[in-house]
């Protein structure tokens, strides 16, 4: 918990960033100045395959630790959620955990 909350500090203490990445639906405004990675959140594969790549991006940048755990788990979460449940209007929440990691990915 208290690596979590001190990785939360250090992004908003640089968010006027313009290196990395931020995750966000299509139709939607990034909410930070990263680089945005657009995603269909009306299709579960895409959102899935997005998350995926998105741990794939901080994982080869060796930050190694929290975030990409983060993004990891974010990621399993995903993928354990049961069909019947839809994506729309969670996103946010799985986006959120690798938007810590991709916002230093360069």
């Amino acid at each position: 918990m208290k690596q979590f909350f001190i990785v939360c500090l250090l992004i908003l203490i640089s968010t006027q960033s313009y290196a990395g990445y931020q995750l966000v639906c299509q139709g939607q405004s990034p909410s930070s100045n990263h680089k945005p990675i657009r995603v269909d959140c009306n299709s579960r594969t895409e959102f899935i395959r997005k998350l995926k790549q998105s741990w794939m991006m901080i994982r080869q940048s060796e930050m190694r630790g929290t975030v990409e755990q983060l993004c990891w788990e974010a990621l399993k979460d995903a993928r354990d959620l049961h069909p019947s449940i839809p994506i729309t209007g969670i996103t946010d929440a799985f986006f959120m955990r690798c938007n810590m990691g991709l916002e230093y990915v360069n």
